[in-house]
């Protein structure tokens, strides 16, 4: 038997076998809740909050202790989404600081997918013009995000 599972076939016999998953999972839990809170307190109450979800469960079934490995599974993936609103947000920023021409020749062409010589008889515009806005509209973006580079 795998010592998670024997961990899980004694914690209704012995208090003693809860701290010891709180022990094993805790720091695991807490620096994946750090992540997505943000603040100390915040992560103690996340990783707090997901153990009692989990492990204060009466009678306690094999698939919720499942769920307490999967629990670190679950904070990753809430924070990937977390992450993913942050760069959409920041994304959201970097555009907002573009000159409103600037702004029509990227949104037409990254999220429209307009050709250029689309955008420049949409815009009634020279098709070096819309390059030349849109090589500005990149660096200008490309600087604001800068810190998203490695």
């Amino acid at each position: 038997m795998e010592p998670e599972k024997q961990l899980i076939a004694r914690v209704h016999a012995d208090k003693r076998v809860f701290r010891e998953i709180v022990e094993k999972l805790k720091q695991q839990v807490y620096y994946l809740a750090l992540d997505l809170a943000g603040t100390h307190a915040d992560a103690q109450g996340l990783s707090q909050e997901e153990f009692l979800k989990q492990l204060v469960t009466s009678p306690i079934e094999e698939e919720h202790i499942q769920h307490i490995g999967n629990g670190t599974q679950e904070l990753a993936q809430q924070e990937r989404r977390l992450e993913g609103n942050m760069l959409q947000q920041n994304i959201e920023k970097a555009i907002s600081i573009l000159s409103p021409r600037e702004r029509s020749v990227f949104i037409l062409r990254h999220y429209q997918e307009f050709t250029l010589k689309e955008i420049a008889g949409i815009l009634s515009i020279a098709e070096g013009t819309v390059k030349s806005l849109l090589f500005r509209a990149l660096q200008r973006m490309q600087k604001e995000l800068e810190f998203y580079q490695t």
